[in-house]
Order: structure tokens, then sequence, then C-alpha cells
């Protein structure tokens, strides 16, 4: 993985979140190099949740001010996360990023359906 990110833009969203980021994916490797990759990047403190599940009771926990999550979990796709992210009073206000390495026409329908920008 190969991310070009300008200090500046860091700069940034530290301040428009908790400077907590919660990784959410089912492919442990994966999830321990986006981990890896936002640490390096400093000012941000980490964790990982290796399902939706996980990822709602760490996050009650965590209190993150972003979630980045793979649009492919193993129990419950991010939509239906972003939803379960959104009902809930402690985590509505953080920025949910869907993250996949293939987007097809219908991923793009269903994220927009489940309007993860506007959180």
């Amino acid at each position: 993985m190969q991310i070009d990110i300008r200090p500046a833009v860091v700069a940034r969203y530290r301040t428009v979140g908790s400077g907590r980021v919660l990784i959410v994916d089912s492919d442990c490797p994966r999830c321990d190099e986006v981990v890896g990759f936002i640490q390096n990047l400093g000012g941000f403190e980490t964790q990982c949740a290796r399902s939706a599940h996980a990822a709602l009771t760490v996050a009650t926990e965590f209190q993150p001010g972003f979630v980045l999550m793979n649009t492919d979990l193993s129990d419950l796709d991010c939509y239906h996360l972003a939803a379960a992210f959104q009902q809930r009073a402690g985590l509505c206000q953080a920025r949910l990023i869907a993250l996949t390495a293939e987007i097809a026409a219908t991923d793009r329908r269903a994220a927009l359906l489940a309007d993860l920008s506007s959180s």
C-alpha cells in the first residue's frame, strides 16, 4: 500500500476529529498495515477491530473521531455497520470512511445510500 499524504492535509484532519482512528478490517495483515501507516503519520491514536460487531464494542469505549472500514467485512457489510454507528448516540459523530481495493457501481450506490459522507 502506498499513500501520499501531505502534512497540511493530515493536520486538518487532526483538528476535525478526536485524533483517534478505528480501523475495521477482518484481514489481519491489511489491518495491521493500515494501523502502521496511521501511526507513522503521528498524532493519531489507533485501535483495530477485526469484525463489525467488534468495531461497535471497541468504538463504544475508544470513541474514535474517524473509522476506516473495509467494505467487505466477515460478519456484516460496512453499510449496515455505518447505520449502526449513526444510530448510537456516542458514535454518531465519528467520521466514517469506507475503504476497498475494488469498487463497483453497486458499491458506490450502496455507500451513497448509507450516507457515509454525512457522518
